[in-house]
């Protein structure tokens, strides 16, 4: 089992990652009526997506293709769970700071499901421009 990419294969993969943040901000963006408002939350989501691209899609995606285990199902799974990082950190600052823990964690559900539905967009994208390509190649 090789542990890099080839050049070829990492041409492929780069696009797909290189929309993540574009997808992201679109989200935000259209999250709310156009405003300013939803151009900060556009900027918000698109910083957001950029961070986790970076610093967890790129290296989860590397292993899957390395290991040959990059699929549509296991590619969609991964974007919903990424995508709900953001909340995941808002529910362990709510738990630090709150006493009335159960309330707030409510507060939570439109938060999560926002997050599935952007990180599920976001890997569909993947998917179409390079998930496919790169699973079909390995």
């Amino acid at each position: 089992m090789t542990t890099t990419l080839s050049a070829d294969q990492h041409r492929i993969l780069m696009p797909g990652l290189a929309v993540q943040p574009l997808i992201a901000g679109t989200v935000g963006f259209f999250l709310l009526p156009p405003s300013g408002p939803a151009v900060v939350m556009g900027v918000i989501f698109a910083m957001t997506g950029a961070a986790i691209t970076g610093c967890i899609a790129y290296p989860m995606m590397r292993r899957f293709i390395c290991r040959r285990q990059l699929t549509l199902v296991r590619t969609l799974a991964s974007g919903a769970l990424l995508g709900n990082i953001p909340a995941a950190i808002a529910a362990t600052a709510i738990m630090a700071a709150s006493t009335d823990i159960a309330a707030k964690l409510a507060s939570l559900v439109l938060p999560i499901a926002v997050g599935t539905v952007t990180g599920m967009i976001m890997a569909g994208a993947f998917w179409a421009l390079s998930g496919r390509r790169l699973a079909q190649r390995s």
